[in-house]
């Protein structure tokens, strides 16, 4: 590359990484979603200041902002790497693989990333990318166009979903925990997340008292925590696993289902990408059950969903 070319251009591997950064929050996680290291990404971020002619980033809280310059890239940076995906894709039939950006709840990875993995890669000609985030990081990445498909749980009621469901919620604790009827309520939280504001409304509305004994928006550290016996955390019913459990102490006040369901990017092709949509929800759908502890319905004696394509969108009904 000429000295001249050099000075007129910006690679898109800088601008992918300041992306990663700012969705990962750290230029070490960043580093692990593009498969290099943490000094690697500190210098490419080093050659992009040099070449924008300022910082992109800065330090606040003990944490990472965009400056205002920062910003601007990353808006821009954003549109450069859609419209670089849109051009992989101009080959057509030709083309190896049509790439679909997925994103998944951490809480749901552990039993359904293989099934999503199997249900991927019968697609044939549809090459999908899978990410693994909170909710509410999903849905800014979707909003972002940094995601094009998100299984979402608990969802806010702003989101706009392509298919929806009743997703049960249920208080855990580790066998460990005792509490007696009376004391205050020991609650690993999550800061400012929808399933606080669940639980502690809950609590709040049937007149408990409580008390945060760890806080966190790490979702691997609130559960080490509840494991650790620290408090009672929420958690979907089909994500109880391990050294947690379901609760059944008569002083927790009851959980009403939260709304899960698939969020599309907008401007994402749903039709073209109903094979798709439509193996996610198959396996994505809370089996039915009358209650958290009873048996599940098998999903063969289910109904079988039925697809509308009106606006483009897909509507199940069960």
């Amino acid at each position: 590359m000429n000295s001249r070319y050099d000075l007129d251009y910006v690679s898109i591997e800088l601008l992918r990484a300041v992306v990663a950064i700012v969705d990962s929050g750290s230029f070490t996680k960043a580093g692990a979603l593009l498969g290099l290291t943490q000094s690697a990404i500190s210098a490419q971020v080093k050659r992009l200041q040099q070449r924008v002619g300022g910082d992109v980033f800065a330090k606040s809280g003990g944490g990472l902002t965009l400056t205002e310059r920062g910003r601007t890239i990353d808006r821009y940076a954003r549109r450069i790497l859609d419209m670089n995906a849109q051009l992989v894709l101009l080959s057509g039939a030709h083309s190896a693989s049509r790439l679909i950006r997925l994103g998944l709840p951490v809480s749901f990875a552990r039993f359904m990333l293989p099934d999503a993995l199997k249900a991927c890669a019968a697609l044939g000609n549809v090459q999908v990318q899978l990410q693994c985030a909170m909710s509410n990081v999903l849905l800014k990445q979707l909003d972002n166009g940094y995601l094009d498909v998100a299984l979402l749980v608990s969802a806010p009621s702003s989101a706009e979903m392509t298919v929806t469901w009743e997703e049960p919620l249920v208080w855990v604790r580790s066998p460990d925990l005792n509490v007696s009827p009376g004391a205050p309520i020991p609650y690993v939280s999550w800061p400012d997340s929808n399933t606080d504001r669940i639980a502690l409304g809950a609590l709040e509305r049937a007149g408990l008292s409580y008390v945060v004994s760890f806080a966190g928006a790490d979702y691997n550290a609130r559960l080490a925590a509840a494991q650790a016996a620290l408090g009672y955390m929420l958690l979907p019913a089909r994500a109880v696993f391990g050294a947690v459990q379901p609760a059944r102490e008569y002083f927790l006040p009851p959980i009403p289902p939260t709304r899960g369901g698939l969020c599309l990017r907008p401007g994402f092709d749903a039709v073209a990408a109903e094979p798709l949509l439509y193996a996610l929800e198959s396996i994505a759908r809370p089996l039915v059950e009358d209650r958290h502890d009873a048996a599940p319905t098998p999903r063969s004696s289910r109904s079988t969903p039925r697809v509308s394509h009106a606006n483009g969108q897909r509507q199940s009904h069960h």
